[in-house]
C-alpha cells in the first residue's frame, strides 16, 4: 500500500506520471498533455440557426467555461456564457454580435419572425431571465418585460405574425423554475437561518401527503400572454402552471396544457422515472375573443401531443382516467368549441412509447386531413392505423422506432433512416432517399418536436440525400459538394441553397462552416490549442456478455509512451453499450465531471465497459462485479495495461454500480463512487429545494427506484426486503477495498450512511461533500479538486506508472488559486 501523498502529489501526476502506447492524433514533437486548465477552459457552440429567408445565419458560440461571472445556474452556466453572432448567408461574413465581455449576461436564440427579419433572443444575468426581439439587419435588441418558460415539454414562445407572439412567462425577471432552483434555495435557506437566529418568527417549512398535498405553494403562476409588438399591449389569455402551447395554423385558437393537481397513485401502481406527478388539462383559447373553453375536463391529458390538423378545425391529443393506466387511454379529436369525440381503435390498443427512463408518450399525427395514430396489434406489434378515403379502417405496420409522418411534396411520407417512404399505397408519391435537415430550430418546440412533430412543420425541412444534394418539396436538387469526413450537417437552409455544418479535428478542435455549391467559409473555431495535446489511442475490446451476446468495449491508452503496462481505471455503467467509442474517450469531450483525457494524461488506462444488463427485478446486478473483472483481463491482455493494478469508478447509477460490484469482488485495488445511493431507501427522502419551493411538486425518487433505473419493481411499503436485498449498505461487511466517495449537497443521492458504515467497520473509505453542487459539477475550483482528489486516491492505492519516456511539461493545477473564487464570489454558487 502506498502512503498518502497528499493533494499537492497528486497534482504531479500530471508531470510526472503519463506512459502511453501508442496515440491516436500526429503527435509532434512540441505536443503537450491535456491538462484540467485545458479542461475548464474548453468553450463551445451552441445552436446554430438559418432564418426563414435563409439570409442570414445565427450562432451561439460560448466563452470559456472558467470564465463565468457565476457558477450558481449549474449546467445553465453555458446560457451565460453564450454570445449571439449575425453572419450573412451570402459571404459568410459576421453581421452582428450580442455579448457581455465580463460575461455576467447571456445570450441564446429563439425562434424567428415568420419572415425572418427578426428573431426572438433570451438574456440570462446573475439577478434575472428576459425575453428580446432582434432585428437582424441591424442587430438592436427591444426587450420585453418578461421571463419567459423555457421550452422543456413543448412550445413556450410562437410567432402568430410578424408583430405578434405567444409568451408563456412570468414578469419582472423571475426566474424560471428549472434555472434559478439551486441558487433561489441557498437563498431561502439563507433566509431560514436568519429567522431563527433572530428568534421572531418562525424558521419551518412543510410538506403534505394525501387530501392536503395541494394546498403547497406553488410560486408565481405563468401566464399565456399575446403580446402585440407594435403597441405593446398584451392581453393575457390563460393562467396556470404552463408546459405547452400549440397554435392552430390559421392563428386563430391556441391549445395551452398545464400541470394541475397532484397525483399520489396507489401501491398496486409501479411507477417509473417519467410517470406523471400532476393532472394535465387542456384549455383552448380564442385569439379573436380571448374566450377559453375545457375540453374534457375529467381527464388526464398526457405531454408531447397537441397536434392540429392543417384545416384548424380539429386537435389531436390522448388522455386517461386520472391515475390510470395510459395503455387504457383514448385518442381525442377536440374541436374548436371545446367538443371532443374518441378515435375508434377497433380492435386494436393505443401504443405507448417510453422505456424505464422516459415519460409515457402516445404518438399520433395527421395524413393531410385524415388522423393517423400508432397503435398495438393482436400479436403485439407496433402500426400505424389511419382511414382510407372511404372512411375504412387501414392498418400500415410501422418498420422503425423513431419515425414521424411528414408532409413532402403534397404527399404523406413515414421517415425512414434510408430516406421518405410513401404512408399511403393510394398514394402516386415516389420513395425519396436521404435524411431530413431542418434550419436548426426544432429546439422552439421543445421535446414535442422530437417526439410528435407537425408533418407540415416537418415538411419545411430540406432532405439532404447520399451525394450531399439538398432539394425541397417541388424543387430540383441543389448539391453543394462532397463533405470532409469529419463533418457533419447541423443546419440547412430553408431554400435549399447551402448548409451549416460542424468539423471536429483528430485533436478535438471544432469548426462551424457554411457551404456552398462554390466551397466553404469558416464561421467560427474553437479549441484549436486541443490540436497540440497529445491524446492516447482508443482501442475496441471484443468480448462476450452475459447471455453470450457478442459486445465491445472500449480502452483509452495514457497519451505518452512507457516502457511497461499502465495502470488500469475501469469507468463503470451498468446498462450502456458501446459498439461505437463513446464520445467522452474521444479528445475534444467537454465532459466536466470525471473526465477520461485527464487520468489518460497522468498515466492511466481508462476502461469504459459495455455492460447491457438493466438493474430489475430478474437482472439484479448480483454479478456484476466478477464480470468487470473478466473484462478488464481481456483489456488487459497484450501488455495494454496492468490487471493487477485496477481502479472502479462509477457516478449516478455508476456510483450505486460499483459499490454494488465492491460487495461481490476484491479484483480492485479502489473504489471511486460519485454521487449515487448507498442505500436505496434514501431516494425516497424529499430534496431540500423542492421542500423550499413548491413549485414543481415533491421530488422523491420513487419512480426512478420501482419501475426506472433502479429496477426494484415494487414500492417500498410492499417488499421492503427487495431494497435491502439491493442496497450496498446492507452487504457492507463485504467490501474491503479502499473507497473515496464523493457527494454533493444539491444532489438527492447521498452516501452518508454507507460511509458510516464502513467507518465503524474500520475500512479505508473517505466522504467528501461538496456545497452548492448538483448531479455534475459547474464550479472549476470544484472540478480541479474533484480531479486531484481522484488522482491522489489512484496514486495512492494504484501506485504512478513507470518512468516515463518522455517528460510531460504540464500544467499543474493548484488548489490555492484565487480567481475563480473571485469569480463566483459575486453570486452564491451553484
Amino acid at each position: 500500500m502506498k502512503p498518502f501523498l497528499g493533494l499537492a502529489a497528486a497534482a504531479t501526476l500530471l508531470v510526472a506520471a503519463s506512459p502511453s502506447l501508442c496515440q491516436t492524433s500526429a503527435q509532434s514533437g512540441d505536443a503537450q498533455p491535456f491538462t484540467l486548465e485545458d479542461l475548464v477552459g474548453q468553450e463551445g457552440i451552441g445552436n446554430v440557426r438559418i432564418s426563414a429567408d435563409s439570409r442570414w445565419i445565427v450562432l451561439e458560440r460560448q466563452a470559456p467555461w472558467n470564465t463565468a461571472s457565476t457558477y450558481k445556474y449549474d449546467f445553465y452556466t453555458e446560457t451565460l456564457l453564450s454570445r449571439l453572432q449575425v453572419f450573412s448567408a451570402t459571404d459568410g461574413v459576421l453581421r452582428q454580435s450580442l455579448e457581455d465581455p465580463g460575461h455576467s449576461e447571456g445570450f441564446v436564440s429563439g425562434p424567428f419572425s415568420p419572415s425572418g427579419a427578426q428573431m426572438v433572443v433570451y438574456r440570462l444575468s446573475e439577478t434575472g431571465w428576459s425575453l428580446g426581439v432582434m432585428t437582424l439587419a441591424t442587430g438592436a435588441v427591444r426587450w420585453l418585460d418578461l421571463s419567459p418558460e423555457p421550452a422543456r415539454f413543448g412550445e413556450t414562445v410562437v410567432w402568430r405574425s410578424e408583430s405578434e407572439l405567444l409568451v408563456v412567462a412570468r414578469r419582472n425577471g423571475v426566474l424560471p423554475y428549472i434555472i434559478g432552483v439551486y441558487a433561489q434555495s441557498v437563498v431561502k435557506q439563507t433566509e431560514l437561518w436568519r429567522r431563527a437566529e433572530a428568534g421572531h418568527s418562525p424558521s419551518s417549512i412543510s410538506i403534505s401527503s394525501g387530501p392536503a398535498r395541494n394546498t403547497r405553494d406553488k410560486g408565481t403562476p405563468l401566464q399565456l400572454l399575446r403580446v402585440d409588438l407594435t403597441t405593446g399591449r398584451e392581453t393575457l389569455l390563460v393562467e396556470g402552471a404552463i408546459i405547452d402551447v400549440s397554435l392552430s395554423p390559421d392563428g386563430r385558437t391556441a391549445a395551452a396544457l398545464l400541470d394541475g393537481a397532484d397525483i399520489q397513485y396507489g401501491l398496486d401502481t409501479v411507477l417509473f422515472t417519467g410517470t406523471p406527478k400532476r393532472v394535465r388539462r387542456i384549455l383552448l383559447a380564442d385569439l379573436e375573443t380571448g374566450s377559453t373553453v375545457e375540453p374534457l375536463p375529467d381527464q388526464d391529458f398526457t405531454s408531447h401531443l397537441m397536434t392540429w390538423s392543417p384545416r384548424s378545425d380539429r386537435l389531436i391529443a390522448f388522455a386517461r382516467r386520472p391515475g390510470g393506466r395510459f395503455e387504457a387511454g383514448r385518442f381525442w379529436l377536440l374541436d374548436r368549441s371545446g367538443s371532443a369525440q374518441a378515435i375508434d381503435l377497433d380492435t386494436t390498443t393505443p401504443w405507448i412509447d417510453g422505456d424505464s427512463q422516459t415519460i409515457p408518450i402516445a404518438r399520433a399525427s395527421w395524413d393531410d386531413g385524415r388522423p393517423v395514430v400508432q397503435v398495438r396489434l393482436a400479436d403485439g406489434s407496433k402500426a400505424w392505423l389511419t382511414n382510407d378515403r372511404r372512411g375504412r379502417r387501414r392498418i400500415v405496420a410501422q418498420v422503425d422506432d423513431g419515425e414521424a409522418l411528414v408532409r413532402f411534396d403534397g404527399a404523406t411520407f413515414v421517415t425512414r433512416p434510408t430516406g421518405l417512404t410513401a404512408l399511403s399505397t393510394e398514394s402516386s408519391a415516389v420513395d425519396l432517399q436521404g435524411r431530413l435537415v431542418d434550419a436548426g430550430t426544432a429546439s422552439d418546440l421543445g421535446a414535442r418536436a422530437t417526439q410528435n412533430p407537425a408533418p407540415e412543420r416537418l415538411g419545411q425541412s430540406v432532405l439532404l440525400d447520399a451525394q450531399d444534394c439538398l432539394r425541397r418539396a417541388s424543387g430540383l436538387a441543389h448539391c453543394i459538394g462532397a463533405l470532409d469526413d469529419d463533418e457533419t450537417v447541423v443546419a440547412a437552409s430553408p431554400d435549399a441553397t447551402f448548409v451549416v455544418t460542424r468539423r471536429r479535428s483528430a485533436g478535438g478542435a471544432t469548426q462551424v462552416r457554411l457551404r456552398t455549391d462554390t466551397g466553404a467559409v469558416e464561421l467560427a473555431s474553437i479549441n484549436d490549442e486541443l490540436d497540440r495535446r497529445s491524446w492516447g489511442a482508443v482501442v475496441p475490446i471484443e468480448h462476450t456478455g452475459s447471455e453470450g451476446q457478442p459486445l465491445r468495449s472500449w480502452l483509452l491508452l495514457p497519451a505518452v509512451p512507457t516502457s511497461s503496462p499502465p495502470p488500469v481505471v475501469v469507468i463503470a455503467y451498468p446498462g450502456q453499450t458501446f459498439p461505437t467509442p463513446p464520445g467522452r474517450l474521444l479528445p475534444g469531450a467537454l465532459k466536466l465531471h470525471i473526465n477520461p483525457a485527464i487520468l489518460s494524461a497522468a498515466g492511466y488506462a481508462v476502461l469504459m465497459p459495455s455492460l447491457p444488463q438493466q438493474a430489475s427485478p430478474t437482472s439484479d446486478l448480483d454479478h456484476l462485479g466478477p464480470e468487470l473483472v473478466s473484462i478488464v483481463q481481456l483489456a488487459c491482455a497484450a501488455d495494454r495495461c496492468d490487471a493487477a493494478r485496477a481502479a472502479l469508478i462509477g457516478h449516478s447509477f455508476g456510483g450505486y454500480g460499483v459499490l454494488r460490484a465492491a460487495t461481490q469482488t476484491d479484483g480492485f485495488k479502489a473504489i471511486i463512487a460519485s454521487n449515487g445511493y448507498g442505500d436505496l431507501s434514501e431516494a425516497y427522502e424529499p430534496r431540500l429545494y423542492s421542500q423550499l419551493s413548491g413549485e414543481a411538486g415533491v421530488a422523491i425518487q420513487s419512480g426512478w427506484l420501482e419501475g426506472g433505473q433502479g429496477g426494484l419493481g415494487v414500492p417500498l411499503g410492499t417488499n421492503p426486503n427487495r431494497y435491502v436485498e439491493r442496497s450496498p449498505l446492507y452487504a457492507v461487511e463485504r467490501i474491503h477495498t479502499p473507497t473515496l466517495l464523493l457527494q454533493s449537497d444539491f444532489d438527492g443521492s447521498r452516501f452518508d450512511s454507507i460511509f458510516g458504515a464502513l467507518y465503524r467497520l474500520n475500512r479505508e473509505v473517505e466522504l467528501v461533500t461538496y456545497f452548492g453542487q448538483s448531479h455534475e459539477f459547474a464550479s472549476p475550483a470544484n472540478i480541479r479538486d474533484l480531479h486531484l482528489r481522484i488522482l491522489d486516491w489512484l496514486n495512492r492505492y494504484l501506485g504512478p506508472s513507470h518512468p516515463i519516456e518522455t517528460p510531460l511539461p504540464a500544467s499543474r493545477p493548484n488548489l490555492d488559486r484565487t480567481e475563480d473564487q473571485e469569480a463566483i464570489g459575486r453570486g452564491i454558487p451553484d
